[in-house]
């Protein structure tokens, strides 16, 4: 009963590790695109005004 307590707690704990890994991912991920257009809204105009 003890053991399968333990247990329980460890694999919360591996589920807590593997969400912020992938909080972590997803941020990142998000960051660039986020980056990305904001980098290819700025392009659109400078085309524009004709630099």
């Amino acid at each position: 009963m003890v053991n399968n307590a333990h247990k329980h707690k460890q694999n919360e704990q591996s589920q807590l590790i593997f969400l912020e890994i992938n909080g972590s991912i997803l941020a990142e991920t998000v960051h660039s695109h986020l980056g990305d257009m904001a980098e290819s809204q700025t392009l659109e105009r400078v085309g524009k005004l004709g630099v």
